[in-house]
């Protein structure tokens, strides 16, 4: 039996920390298949399993800014979150017949729901292999999904309302150029509205 868990604004480390205590939790037998929305209540700095903090980070500016950083059980690269960003988390055991056979087939069925959440809003989304969403050609959305020991299926990403440009380059002091020209690319995207789009289809 399926569940969906509408946590809505939660603590920034819990919105990282929860879906890795659902897969532990459905690999045990205890809850069901699960999907998560949830945002965080303030700032935090998401990295991915393999990475070095001080190469991804500018770590003073986060203490001094109090925007806390951590890592994730999935792999990929460093990402800011806030508020402007609407979060996805699905936990499913192997048993679940809506499961692909490998992760390529996860991400193409999965994130289909995506595309038409951003299309819903206005937005020409598609679907880009492996992981990605796009939209004129330039990313704007991301996802990375995992496997349990105990063969739980993981798939977490966003759903982008609105996104602080200035403040992620300033976490990100070591950003590379290439993500550098992503985040311009992303500024040149138009989400004008989003947010009251979706919050008036929300509360509708």
């Amino acid at each position: 039996m399926w569940r969906w868990l509408d946590l809505d604004a939660i603590d920034p480390i819990e919105t990282q920390t929860i879906y890795d205590a659902v897969a532990v939790a459905r690999g045990r037998n205890i809850v069901g298949d699960t999907l998560i929305f949830c945002y965080p209540q303030s700032p935090l700095v998401s990295l991915g399993y393999h990475q070095q903090i001080e190469k991804e980070l500018d770590v003073q500016f986060c203490r001094d800014n109090g925007i806390p950083f951590v890592r994730r059980i999935l792999g990929g690269g460093a990402v800011y979150l806030d508020r402007g960003q609407l979060f996805y988390q699905l936990i499913l055991g192997p048993e679940n017949p809506m499961l692909p056979k490998n992760v390529a087939e996860a991400f193409r069925f999965f994130l289909q729901a995506l595309v038409w959440a951003y299309q819903s809003l206005g937005i020409d989304a598609q679907y880009r292999p492996l992981n990605d969403i796009q939209v004129q050609g330039r990313k704007i959305s991301g996802s990375g999904a995992a496997t349990t020991t105990e063969g739980v299926f993981v798939l977490t990403g966003n759903i982008i309302l609105s996104f602080g440009y200035e403040k992620m380059v300033k976490v990100q002091g070591a950003i590379r150029k290439v993500q550098r020209q992503s985040v311009q690319d992303f500024q040149g995207i138009p989400f004008d509205g989003v947010e009251g789009t979706w919050k008036r289809s929300d509360s509708g």
